[in-house]
């Protein structure tokens, strides 16, 4: 259990934003963790090879629902993020994210072309294409609304079964919280306990 001092906070209306996110794992799995993401901000990257390696180890256990989360400033995460949603239409997420936060240095220098070919799709052009077409994304939109809901103001902001974890979590720390919900307990410790 983690001291009081540390304890986040919990959202009880976390899973509205379940819709707007796009799920890697086990649908029935008893933990979700949901990361507001950019794909342009190294944290997250960091952050994403901890959830592989948490996702890789325990496949039933948990899911991570990705809310896609450009921040203004950062010159091609708009373009990553509306890439990660036509990847998603096609089945090829995953591959799509690792191969943008694989070589997150090469935003702005390569094309996104050339990401989606890393990352196995076999139509880069059609990809590339969505990936500047100008048109609103309603489920980009719709995520960064709720999360404006929720006071996210940076990523990655992370909830976990509704807990709005302060920081980047770290693996070890991430397996403490999910186990503590799989044994049923409170993972945060409140004031007067």
């Amino acid at each position: 259990m983690v001291p009081a001092a540390a304890a986040p906070t919990h959202i009880s209306e976390w899973r509205r934003v379940l819709p707007f996110g796009i799920r890697v794992g086990d649908a029935a799995a008893p933990v979700t963790i949901v990361e507001f993401a950019d794909l342009e901000c190294p944290s997250c990257r960091s952050l994403h090879e901890t959830l592989r390696q948490v996702l890789a180890e325990r496949p039933r256990e948990i899911a991570v629902v990705y809310v896609s989360y450009p921040i203004s400033f950062h010159r091609f995460a708009l373009g990553a993020a509306r890439g990660a949603e036509c990847a998603a239409a096609i089945g090829r997420f995953s591959e799509w994210i690792d191969a943008v936060y694989r070589k997150q240095d090469s935003l702005g220098l390569k094309s996104w072309g050339s990401f989606a070919h890393e990352a196995g799709i076999r139509d880069s052009a059609s990809l590339a294409r969505c990936a500047i077409d100008p048109r609103p994304v309603a489920k980009i939109d719709s995520g960064k609304a709720v999360g404006g809901e929720f006071g996210v103001t940076g990523t990655p902001t992370v909830l976990i079964n509704g807990w709005r974890i302060r920081g980047v979590p770290t693996r070890d720390q991430l397996g403490k919280i999910i186990d503590s919900i799989l044994k049923g307990d409170a993972p945060f410790r409140t004031d007067g306990e």
